[in-house]
């Protein structure tokens, strides 16, 4: 982006999602045209700067559309989940090399306490395909002994900011170890 910004966008997102329309608006929900995308991205980014965020992104899961109800159609502190996300040059984060899979978490939490506030739009949301489950990302790396490490460190730096779940469940996700993880920042 011209030097101002990087975003970041899995190999795995199908589409984005508006969040905002009716339930008899279906046809409108999913955004597959790369010019709209592109437009909503840098959109976003322009808020970002508006509003002296380095850490801007969207909404954390399409699925969100069923608690979305117009009232916070933005969010200024949180996270964005890794799949899209987006940094304003001078954002002085760094991602921590020891970490394999959660580097969105500890990259949200190096943000709150480096910047206080993040840009998150929370009227549109990228959708993962096959995420946990397909082959190529992380899926030769991510595993139950990397995620517990990955947690393990997070706790380390940040001690109670974060809420981990448990390891394991039915589901195809949960074969790849992936261990559920919340932010819960003071403000």
């Amino acid at each position: 982006m011209d030097d101002e910004a990087i975003v970041f966008l899995d190999d795995d997102l199908g589409f984005m999602r508006r969040n905002f329309t009716e339930p008899d608006e279906a046809a409108r929900r999913d955004v597959t045209d790369p010019a709209m995308i592109e437009a909503v991205i840098r959109e976003t980014f322009e808020q970002a700067r508006e509003l002296g965020a380095y850490y801007f992104g969207w909404e954390g899961s399409e699925q969100t559309i069923r608690f979305y109800s117009g009232q916070r159609p933005f969010a200024l502190t949180g996270m964005m989940n890794g799949c899209a996300m987006g940094f304003r040059a001078g954002h002085g984060l760094r991602f921590d090399e020891r970490i394999v899979a959660k580097n969105d978490y500890d990259v949200a939490a190096l943000n709150a306490y480096r910047h206080r506030i993040c840009f998150r739009d929370t009227r549109y949301a990228f959708a993962q395909v096959a995420t946990f489950t397909g082959a190529g990302g992380l899926s030769h790396y991510r595993n139950s002994e990397t995620e517990a490490r990955d947690c393990a460190i997070l706790r380390e730096k940040y001690g109670d900011l974060f809420a981990f779940g448990r390891q394991g469940g039915t589901r195809r996700r949960d074969y790849a170890g992936v261990r559920k993880v919340s932010l819960q920042l003071p403000y």
